[in-house]
């Protein structure tokens, strides 16, 4: 039974003794890093206490032993998912790991007062749960600046409204497996908010926005979400242009404030939703 650099998450057994077939899904194969594997041991029951004796094993073309392959997919994000929780909480951060969108969006309505007033800077993810819509529904405020046919200063003054909101509802560019968040802006009242001035602050990740450390989470921000979020405002920045960051100094950058949050800051309640499926960019 090969041992090198496997990291076994689960382990089930499928029959009883004398004979037990086990799955086991590992994490990290020999030149497979971070893609789901699923092994089947076959093995019998020793004598006595003591652990099975292995007496076979091979590897299962991916899916074949879940319904489809999206289950994989989302088998392996719920990992990571809960890694990334895990390392939030120890960094001071309260952070739940949910099943589905829907169970995000009522998470997400339990945290939020019925009277509280709701800021929603630039985020995708916020919108393709439709949080926005969800929120006005049941009475509360939501203050939000995407939105036409208003003047600079009316859209400065909404961004300044959102930092003094209740409660910031917002995505996160990155976040890594040690439970850092990491956020990219050009204007940087969304990162400021997230650092202080709401006193609560509600980030809700699909699992896609999960890197292994800092350096892979800097590298997704500038290579995946910058680019497409420049091409999504139509900004003159290269990457909308080159579909790839050129480490720009534009004056239409996207990427003018880097905000790492560590810990959680002393002053804000911060709480992680994680999704186990793709959100935003």
């Amino acid at each position: 039974m090969p041992q090198q650099n496997r990291v076994l998450n689960e382990l089930i057994l499928t029959s009883s003794p004398p004979f037990v077939i086990v799955t086991i899904t590992a994490h990290t194969i020999i030149g497979f890093p971070s893609i789901p594997h699923l092994w089947t041991v076959t093995g019998r029951e020793p004598d006595g206490a003591g652990e099975s004796i292995i007496e076979s094993v091979s590897i299962l073309k991916g899916g074949e032993s879940m319904q489809d392959y999206q289950e994989a997919r989302k088998a392996y994000y719920r990992l990571r998912c809960e890694k990334t929780a895990q390392s939030l909480c120890e960094n001071r951060f309260d952070a739940v790991v949910v099943a589905d969108r829907e169970e995000a969006v009522s998470r997400v309505l339990d945290l939020v007062g019925p009277d509280d007033v709701v800021g929603v800077p630039g985020t995708v993810t916020i919108r393709e749960l439709d949080l926005m819509n969800r929120l006005e529904q049941r009475g509360n405020t939501v203050v939000q600046h995407w939105v036409s046919g208003v003047s600079s200063e009316e859209l400065r003054s909404l961004r300044v409204q959102q930092m003094n909101s209740d409660v910031l509802l917002t995505g996160t560019n990155a976040i890594t497996l040690d439970g850092q968040l990491v956020n990219i802006d050009g204007t940087g009242n969304r990162v400021a908010s997230m650092v202080f001035g709401p006193r609560k602050v509600v980030i809700v990740t699909g699992a896609n926005k999960i890197a292994d450390n800092l350096q892979e989470a800097l590298h997704r921000v500038k290579r995946i979400a910058a680019p497409i979020n420049a091409l999504r405002l139509g900004t003159k920045s290269p990457c909308a242009k080159t579909g790839y960051c050129v480490d720009c100094k534009s004056p239409s950058t996207i990427c003018a404030v880097t905000v790492v949050m560590d810990r959680r800051p002393s002053q804000t309640e911060v709480t992680v939703v994680l999704i186990p499926e793709d959100l935003g960019y």
